[in-house]
Parts: structure tokens; sequence; C-alpha cells
């Protein structure tokens, strides 16, 4: 593999620095540090209309230049958005940026960047301007944010994900099989196929029309390279109202300090923890990450950088609709992991059948920015095969090195990480209650009263249809690796319950 082409697999490295806050001329700026790659947003302040920031990630590449076929030609970015407070009502709302790219800018960083704002303004894009791999070091971020609702101070949260880009290409769809509807049935999704739609029956058996207004892959869009972590879910939790945190935990938002905001039938839904007590139906709870569970909270081996669990179908809605993403469709997910390479019968998203289970049994340094596993390097391994709610999943890019390559890493072809094992991806579904979506219809920021999404054209978050899962998980058993494969349309409904094997993974179309 060459060296640019194996950026997309290199490890990833986390800091251990809790959140610092900043207080400065009234204004309350949060500095997140933001622990997928080291991903790191610090030193924020805001003049006028404009909002400054240093931007820091590792193991960042642009191989556009790239000719080998057998290789991603794409880029990873990180996806910056806002949320700002007034005074007034104390309420988190999304702040809107320019969607003009002049109005923007970034220097430094010891590469060239670029800054691609969105048409609904709810974030931009950072990325690479040209081919080249490496760490992006202190780079100096300017937004240009537009008008913001109340007067006087206000404070302000900015936050990032790491994303992959998923260039436009074709796709072929399925992996051979042909088994009623656990399948896609074998064509190949082109540009003619996403401008007319798919007939009944021709994505796989008994499918409904899929209309062209679906995504079905074809068109670029961007993923998130990693599962949510617990350390994201809990700076969302942060955000949100007393009653909309109530909609999102197991636990009432006024319980005492050191609660379990989830029902800890497995050991990893106890992480995330009430650090302040909330006051019924006035102030939030403020959480915290406490995977040692000795109200030490956040400290290095708590668990940020594990994937959250207890993941219901309304809390992964809600996520991505607050972070200006959206779901995932089934066949983005095959398109995220094969790319536009030819099918394999029973692939992996490493794309090959090899298959080395591994558990948390394997690991060392447990809870930490360093876990790691312990068992022999093999081609396959993947988080699965565990069967005890002993274990869980492990931290993000756990097989990922700065000597692996895509098998030895788990990594998809396009570069996003445990896309098979770890967590159950959870995604709209081509079939019922999941056709209304649209390319477009992202989150706008903002959550209804009561916290759940509202994005009319997603599927309904209360509902019982219209989201699917992929993938597979850690709770696997060898005997059921069939889940894990790219191809295998798991069929189980994803009602409205909580489950320790879900995870949260969403995309954006590229503009």
């Amino acid at each position: 593999m060459s060296r640019l082409s194996n950026q997309a697999y290199h490890r990833s490295k986390f800091t251990d620095t809790m959140k610092r806050y900043l207080l400065t001329t009234g204004l309350l700026l949060s500095v997140f540090w933001l622990q997928a790659n080291n991903l790191q947003i610090s030193n924020v302040t805001q003049t006028g209309n404009n909002i400054s920031f240093t931007l820091s990630w590792e193991n960042s590449w642009n191989t556009t230049n790239n000719i080998n076929p057998l290789y991603p030609n794409n880029w990873d970015a990180v996806w910056v958005f806002v949320k700002y407070q007034n005074q007034i009502d104390n309420l988190w709302k999304p702040a809107k940026l320019s969607s003009t790219a002049g109005d923007h800018s970034v220097t430094g960083g010891g590469a060239t960047l670029q800054v691609d704002p969105v048409a609904d303004s709810m974030g931009v894009f950072i990325r690479r301007s040209s081919p080249g791999a490496g760490n992006i070091s202190s780079a100096a971020v300017t937004l240009r944010m537009g008008p913001r609702i109340g007067t006087g101070a206000f404070n302000f949260k900015v936050f990032g994900v790491e994303m992959v880009h998923a260039p436009q290409d074709t796709l072929q769809a399925g992996d051979g099989l042909v088994n009623g509807s656990l399948y896609f049935s074998p064509i190949t999704i082109t540009s003619a196929r996403q401008s007319s739609g798919l007939i009944t029956g021709e994505l796989y058996s008994g499918s409904p029309a899929i209309p062209a207004s679906f995504p079905m892959g074809f068109n670029a869009f961007y993923c998130m390279k990693y599962e949510a972590t617990n350390e994201q879910w809990v700076d969302f939790l942060n955000t949100l109202t007393y009653d909309q945190q109530a909609s999102r935990i197991d636990a009432a938002p006024n319980s005492a300090a050191g609660t379990n905001a989830y029902t800890a039938s497995v050991t990893h839904e106890g992480i995330v923890e009430i650090v302040v007590p909330g006051l019924n139906n006035t102030q939030p709870a403020v959480f915290g990450c406490d995977l040692t569970d000795d109200n030490a909270f956040n400290t290095s081996n708590d668990g940020q950088n594990i994937p959250f669990v207890a993941v219901g179908k309304g809390d992964m809605l809600a996520y991505l609709d607050w972070a200006g993403l959206r779901p995932m469709t089934e066949l983005e997910y095959e398109k995220a992991c094969r790319g536009p390479r030819p099918r394999i019968s029973t692939e992996y998203a490493w794309g090959s059948t090899n298959f080395a289970p591994r558990t948390r049994a394997n690991l060392v340094n447990g809870g930490t920015a360093t876990e790691a596993s312990s068992a022999t390097v093999v081609n396959g391994q993947v988080i699965a095969a565990s069967g005890s709610p002993s274990h869980g999943p492990a931290r993000n890019g756990i097989f990922a090195t700065g000597s692996s390559g895509r098998e030895s890493s788990g990594a998809s072809f396009y570069g996003m990480m445990e896309m098979s094992g770890n967590l159950w991806e959870l995604m709209v579904t081509a079939g019922s209650g999941g056709l209304t979506i649209t390319a477009n219809s992202n989150g706008d920021g903002s959550l209804s009263t009561n916290g759940n999404a509202n994005v009319a054209t997603w599927p309904d978050p209360l509902g019982t249809t219209g989201i699917a899962t992929r993938g597979g998980s850690w709770w696997e058993t060898t005997s059921n690796s069939v889940f894990t494969r790219i191809a295998y349309r798991h069929n189980v409904a994803v009602g409205v319950g909580r489950s320790y094997v879900y995870g949260i993974r969403g995309v954006r179309s590229a503009n």
C-alpha cells in the first residue's frame, strides 16, 4: 500500500485532556478536546460575526492524485458546527455559518487547507486542498456566522466530527447471493439508475419501487469516520434542556451525582453518568464519562473514546439532527464499505472474507486513549464473537497502527472504521418507512421540545419502521459472523427501545 493510501487506515491517536472553559469578556467559550485522531478545537474567540479557533487533527489525507483502483481517491475532513446560547432563555441554538467560501479562512496547520461551506449553513467542512498526508497542527480558523437570536453577551460552543469523503461513482450492490430479501440483487447503481429510481422488485425480492430522490450511493457524500463516542454523546447531552435530556437518558436528569444515565445491564452502558444533577424542568443536568465508576469524571481511563452504546432509534436520529447530519441509507452503507470495487461474495468491510474475532478480553489499557489489542495481528480483525455482557465495543480505530493496511485495521475502502463489528450501524432502510428521505434532508441543528429529531422526511423517531441494521456488533458469536458481512440485511425491526449493540454514525451529501 502506498504511503498516501495507507493514511486512511492509520492509527487513531488520542489526548486525555478534559474539557476546559475560558471566560473571555463575558463570553463562555467552551474548548472541546474531541478525541478521534486527536481532533482538537481550542482557543475559541468571538468578534462580531466572526468566531475563531485553533484546529488540529492527526493522520489527515488527500489522495486525489491516486490512480490505482485498489486504493481510494478521496480525502478526510472535519465537519465543524457551532452552537450559541443567549442569556435570556439559556437555550443552545445552532449558529448559521455563511454559505460563501470567501467569508471563511484557514491558515497554517502544516498543509494547505480549505473551508467548504454548505448550502444550508449548518456548518463547514475543513480539509486538505491538495494531495498529501500527515498531521494538521494548530491551523487558525475563522468562520463568519449569521445573525443570532437575542441581545447582550452570548456563550459559544464549537464542535467537530471527523468525516470521510466518498466520491461520486458506481456501486455494485449486493454480493452475488440472491436470498429473498436478505441481500440486494447483484445490480450496479449508476448515474442512470440514481436519476430514474428502481422499479418494484429490482433491488431485492419484494422490494418496493425506489424513488430517484432516495440516496442510492452513486452521488458523493461524507460519512462519519467513526461511530459517535461517549464523549461526543456527553457533549450532545450537555446542550439539551432538562426535558430533552429526559427523553435521551434512562435516569431522571435530577438524579444524584454519579447516577448512571443508562440501565447498566452491560458494563459499557454505565460510562455516561450525571456529574451535576439538574433541577426538575428548569436546569439541565451536566454529564460526564466514568467507566471506572469512581465519581472522578473524564479521567484518562473513563472510556471517552469508546463508541456510545445504549442507543435507540430516537437517540441516533436526535444526535444527527442536532449535528446537522442525516442517517445513511442501506445503499450508502454498501458504498462506504465497498467503494467502486467489484463485489466479493461474503466479504466484510475490509474487502475480504477473512474473519478474526476479538473481544475486550484481548485488550490492554482498557478505557484509555491507548486501548489496544493484545492479540496477534492478522487480516480481518474485528470486535465480534463475544456473546457476553461483560464485554462490549472497543475504542474507535482499535486495530489501526502506523504499519497496518486495510485488512488488518478493519477499514472500509474509503477509510471509515468499524463498519463491520463493534456496533450495529443504524440506517434508513430501502423499504417501508424509509423511502421519503432525500439527499439534502439534513438535520437543522434543533430538536423538538421533548428531544426528538423533527426532520419531516426522516423515519418517525417514535415509529417502528424505517430504520435497518447492518454490519453486526461485538455481541455476535462466530456462528453469526454472517451478520457482520457488508451485504447481509439483518431483518430485525429497530423500534424505540435502546440496545447495547447499536451505534451512531451519520452522513451528509457533498454539495
